[in-house]
């Protein structure tokens, strides 16, 4: 997992021009809240997985504490380094996470 530099970020996000070189697809909206986490980006992983092209996938949840909080996963084609992040409000940010390696047969 890859979070902020500023440790005391709980909402950030990806840079605009870094999400629009690497992006694959999403936001895949699921209906989990931040207290599942980390459930939720546990299912965003199967999404990545079902994508050879995703290297790396970002999770934040939106609406926070109404009916309406769901969790967002989008995919990516790139490793994504803790210099893209910038800080947001409003949202919770699981973080961003590498897909795991396959095992060659």
């Amino acid at each position: 997992m890859v979070t902020a530099a500023a440790s005391d970020w709980t909402s950030y996000a990806v840079k605009q021009d870094w999400h629009d070189d690497h992006f694959v697809s999403g936001p895949h909206i699921m209906s989990f809240n931040h207290k599942s986490d980390p459930y939720g980006p546990f299912k965003c992983q199967y999404t990545c997985n079902a994508d050879a092209s995703c290297n790396a996938y970002f999770v934040w949840y939106e609406n926070v504490d109404t009916d309406d909080e769901h969790l967002n996963c989008v995919l990516f084609d790139a490793i994504i380094p803790r210099s893209v992040f910038v800080e947001t409000n409003g949202t919770i940010t699981s973080g961003a996470y590498d897909r795991l390696c396959n095992r060659s047969s």
